[in-house]
């Protein structure tokens, strides 16, 4: 029983992100504004991430960020989902990722994490009056997991059992694969996709 109802919850989470933030009529991926960046630089850029950035060569500039707009709390305001700076980001695309939302004009921090925008969305189901998110991780080359994040009251938190796995195939898609095959073939890479 458990097996099946996961199986539901996890075709669920696919096929409701397949519009990607941009359902809704919400804009895709875009650079951050030269305002919000302003608002917001001293928290996407501190003094240590500047210095570390300058010694690869990289700036911490709106450029640098990729930005998408969803209204998360039903407010009627676009909340920033933002990855970057891209001189931070791995090899993968797994990049810090920052929520912001607006409250009485001001912008405030409610995550920061890591995450990669191939693959992650905003759920159309919510808790506490946040919409969930479905954030992707690019574990290496050829595994990838997707979590479920859901609103506490106070900041987003992973949802238990939610996590599925996926193997890239031969055409460079994602195929969802069960817990111990993604397990198995991670450690001895024979077979996976068989």
């Amino acid at each position: 029983m458990f097996k099946k109802n996961f199986l539901i919850f996890s075709l669920v989470c696919l096929f409701s992100t397949l519009t990607i933030f941009s359902a809704e009529g919400k804009s895709g991926p875009a650079p951050m504004s030269a305002e919000n960046f302003k608002e917001l630089q001293s928290t996407l850029c501190p003094a240590e991430e500047i210095a570390t950035l300058k010694q690869i060569g990289k700036l911490c500039a709106a450029e640098s960020f990729e930005v998408h707009s969803e209204d998360l709390n039903g407010d009627g305001q676009a909340d920033l989902l933002v990855y970057g700076p891209t001189g931070e980001c791995g090899e993968h695309g797994n990049c810090p990722f920052k929520i912001f939302i607006k409250n009485q004009g001001k912008w405030s921090m409610i995550m920061d994490d890591w995450a990669n925008s191939l693959g992650a969305g905003v759920l159309t189901t919510s808790h506490l009056g946040y919409r969930d998110l479905l954030l992707a991780s690019d574990d290496s080359s050829f595994f990838w997991t997707k979590n479920v994040y859901q609103w506490n009251g106070k900041e987003y938190k992973l949802a238990p059992n939610t996590t599925t796995y996926f193997l890239v195939d031969g055409k460079g898609d994602l195929k969802q694969v069960t817990k111990a095959r993604y397990e198995s073939c991670s450690k001895n890479g024979k077979g996976c996709l068989n």
